[in-house]
């Protein structure tokens, strides 16, 4: 039985949700990476993508079902009745409202037609839909069980009533014919008695004139050029020759007023977290940015990355993206990041937790190639500015964080730490990254730290060490590579003073001058 195109049970879909983004979404730049894929959507889709998941089986659900949505011709037919489904639900929100007065339907009749074309509208595309896929080979379970929900929908009492009584209203209401008077500010309805339609009778007269194609100067409005109180009123006195008619059309809206099926909305909006995330991505494919499922564990045993990237960083400069990879084989389980500044530590530590958090999302991930550790949460503690009204001092305020930051990890969890202890003495800061990373390796936690202390990555077989590296001419300059090897002792520090104008000789001469 279909119950998500999310979950593959109804008990996974009613497992409690996230509603506020995970304090990490600001530190790793998860927070732009979302709100630039939801920017279009007008669903409430933010709490499945603040939600990890728990569970590989429901990741691999939705790996199947996005695999299916990347077919071209699967995703034009979903997402063409997604996309009247959203504004038809919209619609009749509205429209539900104005036709309820003290728990009755007594709306105006203009408002029961535009009910009779949304109900036209939901039960065409919903006959479509199920006819267009009827021969597609669908690879997904979720899909697989939408469309054999879809088809017993369709031939379900409650659909063929709704369909069948729709298209008779419209059949009866086609048939009127009246004629419509107006002089001044009146306006009189009398029914239509065999009266010659004017309109072909003009049509014919300038016919004559034609010659040939000519620009057409007649204005879009923006909006449908609608007088409710004159069209309502000219309705109500259509009601007294065609009484019967209307009559049906108030039983049916009584009756249908809540014509859409739960099910049916569920699928409308979990589709468009797929297609959210495929929009997303696809200028950054384009770009030639490799994009990859990746492979689920849920021990740390080897986790590695091919060719990942800061999605964020690839937003803004998708054509100048140094990719980089990672490899984690048991025992390991730490990264020591060191190397000269501005070399893009900040930009991989970044990567690496964007890929575990989109992983436990059911997502595609940056990269060539990934086999990455199912974690329940993705924990950071990035360099913040000092504030000036907290007495406590910059490395207490560290610690804290710290603190609060080891006592919520677990052996599940992924811990990424950005140049800590800087406001402390070299001997100091050993010390406490000594301990610090006592208390990971405890843990269990995969975790990766960026440091100045080249001298962490000796602490042991669970670290690893991965270094910044540059060019190799007198310049130096940065390459963004970061490969795995040992600390080579060099900040390169001259360099970069020499690229802001700050050396001795560069200081020394514009004192002069």
């Amino acid at each position: 039985m279909f119950y998500s195109v999310l979950f593959p049970t109804e008990e996974s879909a009613r497992l409690p949700r996230r509603k506020q983004a995970p304090e990490s979404f600001r530190d790793l730049n998860l927070d732009r990476i979302i709100r630039r894929a939801l920017q279009d959507r007008q669903e409430e889709l933010e709490e499945f993508y603040y939600t990890p998941l728990r569970d590989p089986a429901v990741i691999r659900y939705r790996h199947e079902v996005m695999k299916d949505l990347q077919d071209a011709p699967t995703r034009s037919a979903i997402e063409n009745l997604v996309g009247q489904i959203s504004f038809l639900r919209a619609f009749m929100d509205g429209l539900r409202q104005k036709l309820m007065t003290d728990d009755k339907v007594t709306g105006k009749y203009l408002d029961m037609g535009r009910m009779l074309q949304s109900v036209s509208i939901f039960t065409g595309a919903i006959s479509g839909l199920a006819a267009g896929v009827s021969h597609m080979d669908f690879r997904s379970e979720g899909l697989r069980n939408f469309v054999a929900y879809l088809k017993d929908y369709c031939a379900s009492e409650k659909f063929r009533n709704l369909q069948d009584w729709a298209n008779r209203l419209r059949a009866s209401f086609d048939k009127l014919r009246y004629c419509l008077h107006i002089k001044d500010n009146l306006v009189r309805v009398m029914p239509y008695d065999g009266q010659e339609d004017y309109s072909d009778r003009i049509g014919e007269l300038f016919a004559r004139f034609r010659q040939g194609d000519v620009l057409d100067y007649r204005r879009k409005m923006k909006e449908d050029p609608v007088s409710e109180i004159v069209e309502n009123k000219i309705l109500e006195m259509l009601a007294h020759f065609y009484p019967q008619e209307f009559k049906d059309l108030t039983a049916f809206c009584r009756e249908f007023l809540h014509f859409d099926d739960d099910v049916l909305m569920r699928f409308v909006a979990e589709a468009q977290f797929y297609f959210a995330w495929l929009d997303f991505l696809e200028p950054l494919q384009q770009a030639g940015l490799p994009f990859c499922y990746p492979v689920i564990h849920e021990k740390l045993d080897d986790v590695k990355a091919l060719d990942c990237f800061d999605l964020a960083l690839a937003l803004e400069k998708a054509d100048k993206i140094v990719t980089n990879s990672f490899t984690l084989t048991a025992p390991e389980q730490i990264f020591i990041v060191s190397g000269p500044n501005q070399g893009g530590k900040t930009t991989f530590a970044r990567s690496f937790g964007q890929i575990h958090f989109l992983t436990s999302l059911g997502l595609m991930v940056p990269g060539r190639e990934a086999d990455v550790f199912l974690c329940d949460k993705v924990l950071t503690h990035f360099e913040r500015e000092e504030d000036l009204q907290n007495l406590s001092g910059k490395l207490q305020d560290d610690l804290v964080r710290l603190h609060s930051l080891l006592e919520a990890a677990t052996d599940k969890s992924v811990v990424i730490i950005n140049e800590i202890f800087a406001s402390t003495t070299l001997k100091d800061a050993l010390q406490l990254g000594g301990h610090m990373l006592d208390a990971l390796v405890e843990r269990g936690a995969p975790a990766m730290v960026v440091t100045f202390l080249e001298e962490l990555a000796d602490y042991g077989p669970q670290t690893v060490s991965m270094v910044t590296t540059v060019s190799d001419d007198e310049r130096h300059a940065r390459t963004f590579r970061i490969l795995r090897k040992a600390p080579d002792g060099q900040a390169y520090a001259l360099q970069v003073a020499a690229r802001h104008g700050l050396t001795f000789e560069q200081l020394d001469r514009r004192l002069k001058a």
